[in-house]
């Protein structure tokens, strides 16, 4: 495997994904956020995007931590689904 740009390199993923964004975040538009929970291969894909959060998603956010928690403990198989907080 290889990939010449690091958006190559999305079509190759196939593990299980969690991916979260920060409505609120000036770094990451939307847009990208978008376009790689669309591109990647996994069947098991989730994408959460949550209010009043900015880039530093970690930060003083119980809720975020308790989303990996979970995602990390009980992985759902073949779920794919955006999930608006």
């Amino acid at each position: 495997m290889g990939c010449k740009e690091k958006q190559d390199c999305i079509n190759y993923i196939t593990c299980p994904t969690l991916t979260i964004h920060g409505k609120d975040d000036t770094i990451v538009p939307s847009e990208s956020t978008e376009y790689v929970y669309n591109t990647i291969k996994s069947k098991t894909n989730i994408l959460y995007n949550i209010k009043n959060v900015t880039h530093d998603c970690f930060r003083n956010h119980q809720d975020v931590k308790d989303i990996i928690k979970e995602f990390l403990v009980n992985t759902p198989n073949n779920t794919k689904e955006t999930i608006n907080l």
